[in-house]
Parts: structure tokens; sequence; C-alpha cells
């Protein structure tokens, strides 16, 4: 059963990783997400390690990937990339010196240490020092009945997830877009996982995917007028999006 389940929502779990931020897409955000597309809420809670490993197994293949991308990118001669490369930015390669694993054990110190790489990346060493100081808190007892169990967990991870937000979690925070942004996902304000997931949906409608190698996109004008290539790679999209995302509390 597990391993059905596992093998059927394997290409949407990779489709998702894909569309996601690899630096903080996390493994409860992408179940959160397959309940949404259709898939079985409590099929997804009581086979919830199995698809854990599967969403780690992926994503570290998504990620081994980006880095050879990335290794080829900078191991062209600096004329070719003067004559293929936008004009307007460079990016370095992400040296990977180890593999990043997706948080997966459902134990509180583990789900910790989620926590502080998160906000750690988005409020520095202060949120860190504060997560910190949650590690010392006694383990909850555990519940005799396992659907107890599932139901009172859902409920601790929702709570959680809204402290997060309001200690300023800046994941799915709405953020301000770019003029050509804007005109391309129809709105002024959207997360930045929100803008991603807008961007694949509007490639996929028009099937503007290269057909030999599918994380390359085929610009039309409107992606052109915000990424000014006319081939880009998926993971390049990412960076090149930091340019037309706005922190609204950053507006004096």
């Amino acid at each position: 059963m597990a391993q059905q389940l596992v093998h059927r929502l394997s290409p949407l779990i990779e489709e998702l990783l894909q569309a996601s931020d690899l630096s903080t897409v996390s493994a409860k955000a992408i179940r959160k997400e397959l309940i949404a597309r259709g898939a079985d809420k409590y099929e997804i809670k009581n086979f919830r390690a199995e698809i854990d490993d599967k969403i780690t197994e992926i994503y570290n293949s998504l990620e081994s990937k980006e880095a050879l991308a990335h290794k080829l990118e900078n191991s062209v001669s600096p004329s070719a990339k003067a004559s293929s490369s936008p004009s307007y930015s460079t990016f370095e390669p992400k040296t990977v010196t180890r593999k990043r694993k997706i948080p997966v054990s459902e134990n509180e110190e583990t789900d910790e240490q989620m926590a502080k790489r998160l906000q750690g990346e988005y409020d520095g060493s202060r949120t860190r020092q504060q997560r910190s100081s949650r590690s010392a808190r006694p383990a909850k007892k555990t519940r005799r009945k396992s659907q107890a169990h599932v139901d009172s967990e859902e409920r601790n991870d929702d709570k959680n997830e809204d402290k997060k937000k309001k200690r300023g979690g800046a994941f799915n925070k709405e953020l301000l877009l770019s003029g050509a942004l804007a005109d391309l996902v129809g709105t002024h304000s959207l997360s930045r996982p929100q803008v991603v997931k807008h961007i694949w949906a509007y490639v996929k409608e028009r099937n503007l995917q290269d057909s030999n190698d599918k994380r390359y996109i085929l610009c039309d004008d409107k992606l052109r007028e915000i990424f000014h290539t006319d081939r880009l790679h998926m993971f390049t999209m990412n960076k090149i999006l930091v340019n037309h995302l706005r922190d609204p509390d950053d507006i004096a």
C-alpha cells in the first residue's frame, strides 16, 4: 500500500519540488501541497515517513542536478558566456559542500532544527538564538489512539505554522512584484512560492518548456521582459526573481 502510494505521488512530488525554491522548501510544505492537489489527507498522514523519504530522495537528486548545471555553466569560456548570458546580471554558482536533507522526522528535535535553518536564512542570528531555547521543552506524551495522535499532530502543526508567520518567517510572506512580473501573474503582490507556481502554470499552459530538456524554458515576450533571455534554466529563474520581489516593510 505504502509503496503504491509513493509510486503514484512521485511525479507530483518532483513537479512541486521543481517549482519550489530548494533553499527554503520543506517536506511539510510539499505534503500540504500534495493534499491541496487532491491526495488523501489520511493516506499522507499514515504513510508520512515513506512519503518524506521519497521527497528527500527527489530533493537530493534535483539539488545534484542543479550543482552540476552550475558547474558546467561556470566551465564555459568567458567569450561564450558573454554571447549567451544576460548582460544585466551575473550569478555565482552555488558551492555544494554536502547534501542538505529535508527534515523528515516526527520528533520535536528535528522539527526545531528545521525551523532554525529556515529562520536563520531570513532573520539572522537573533532568531536562531530564540529558536534554540525551545529545544529544552519536554517531549509530548504519546497518544494511545493513532487517529487521535494524527489529529493532534495536525493541530500542533497548524499552531506552529501560525507562530512562525507571527514571528516574521518570510517563506510565505506576500511581497511586492515588479511591473513586468505583476503583468505576467496578474497581481501586484504574492508570496515567493506563489510567484513560482504562477510562472510554471503560465509556462505549461503555453507549452514553453524545451522539448529536448524540460529544465529549460523557452521565453516568450512577457518572460523575456522579466528574465532578459530566450532560454531560461529553471534553477536560474529563482535567482533572477529576487530582482523583481520587494519586501513591503523595506519601503519607507
